[in-house]
């Protein structure tokens, strides 16, 4: 009976050891990603502004900057009008339009909503 006492202490003990040595190394493996970096951090929020702040024409050209919540200018955004990729810059269509900007790693812009005068209406306003 002692004998079989101490071949579950060393049992015991071995497990003990196995467990601690399996948490350790498992902490060394994980993967530690800086804040502000995808994967796991807080992720920079896009910004998207227009290049004008005068009423907006339809058939206009519509340039747009994409900065980070930094203030950083971020290359290779997507633009998006009414869920529509578009090009950078952009000829304006009539009515409202929520415009956002997209970007793998960052979180979205917030919309942007503009109101597209139709070329009538500003020529007319104009007298």
């Amino acid at each position: 009976m002692n004998k079989t006492k101490q071949h579950l202490k060393r049992l015991l003990m071995l497990l003990i050891g196995i467990s601690s040595l399996s948490i350790v190394a498992y902490d060394f493996n994980q993967v530690h990603t800086p804040l502000g970096h995808s994967g796991g951090g807080i992720e920079k929020k896009l910004v998207i502004s227009t290049d004008t702040n005068n009423d907006i024409v339809t058939g206009s050209l519509v340039r747009f900057t994409v900065l980070d919540d930094q203030q950083q200018i971020v290359k290779g955004a997507k633009i998006l009008v009414n869920n529509t990729v578009v090009s950078n810059p952009w000829v304006a269509t009539s009515g409202t339009v929520d415009i956002k900007a997209i970007k793998e790693g960052y979180l979205p812009s917030e919309d942007l909503q503009l109101y597209i005068l139709s070329e009538t209406y500003a020529i007319g306003s104009l007298h």
